[in-house]
């Protein structure tokens, strides 16, 4: 099963950056791929075509997103000096990036040790540096990131956040989201109308809303594999057994403060029809209080 996420890369320009010196910012694509390379990521592995998959090396577990801001729409909520990229991927200078400016997620990228996102500009910066000097807080300036008073941030120019900067003011964000679904129980309406202890275990794909680390809501479906407790009666005695089934449905679950969860998620299971399941084919529910349903 394979969760899906979008993303973005567009846009050239060249732009003046000061005293005759011209700059170029964009494409997009070009200084990812750029930065990329810079740091080693550009490359096939040895003795593998590039495109080409090695089918000695494990597959890899689908993750979540929560560090994957591609395509999303982002917003910080306070001023932040960041690196404005030029198209070779090498760094312009440091700018200030006013609280509120509208960014598009590109992907993250490592330069000298420093890790990060490239976030793309969509609109043009609505202040000066002085926004950034007047409030220190949020800066996380240090002695080689002195604001270069000669840049300044249009719409589509790329800048680099630090994996840090993020974390310690976490922006409003909307887009889409990923990852695997926890259930762990299951009330049935139909039936014996019983709660079953059979896990969901699946990938989900939806969409999320955050306001900033503060709380969140994201709207799921999922499919995915799942365990599913039987009891059959088989030479007149009555068995338990677990069979592997498909279970799919869809639910909407809210985040406080980045941890703590609580949430509604409606599903079906299917099993074979000799299993002789009374639930097979039927929703259930599952409501959840602390307990984390996204992975």
């Amino acid at each position: 099963m394979v969760g899906c996420f979008a993303g973005a890369a567009l846009f050239s320009e060249s732009v003046a950056a000061g005293d005759g010196d011209v700059a170029v910012r964009q494409p997009v694509a070009w200084g990812i791929a750029a930065l990329d390379a810079a740091s080693g990521g550009g490359a096939p592995p040895p003795g593998n075509d590039a495109g080409k998959s090695d089918p000695n090396q494990p597959s890899t577990p689908i993750g979540n997103d929560l560090t994957n801001y591609q395509g999303d729409r982002i917003r910080f909520e306070q001023d932040l000096v960041v690196g404005l990229q030029a198209v070779d991927g090498s760094l312009l200078g440091h700018v200030c990036l006013p609280k509120g400016t509208r960014l598009l997620g590109e992907q993250g990228y490592t330069a000298g040790g420093e890790r990060g996102t490239l976030f793309m500009l969509r609109e043009n910066a609505k202040s000066s540096t002085s926004s950034c000097q007047k409030d220190r807080r949020p800066t996380t300036k240090e002695p080689n990131q002195a604001i270069s008073d000669d840049l300044t941030l249009r719409e589509s120019d790329i800048i680099r956040v630090t994996s840090d900067q993020i974390s310690g003011a976490p922006p409003d964000r909307n887009g889409l989201t990923y990852g695997v679904l926890t259930v762990p129980f299951k009330y049935h309406f139909q039936g014996n109308k019983d709660i079953g202890g059979s896990a969901t275990l699946g990938p989900y794909a939806g969409y999320r809303a955050t306001r900033g680390g503060f709380y969140g809501l994201s709207f799921v479906g999922f499919v995915g594999a799942s365990n599913v407790s039987v009891t059959q009666n088989i030479d007149g005695k009555s068995t338990t057994q677990t069979l592997a089934g498909l279970s799919y449905g869809a639910g909407i679950v809210a985040t406080v403060k980045g941890q703590f969860q609580l949430g509604a998620v409606l599903g079906v299971d299917q099993v074979s029809k000799s299993a002789n399941y009374q639930y097979n084919g039927k929703v259930w529910l599952a409501v959840e209080l602390g307990y984390a349903f996204l992975q």
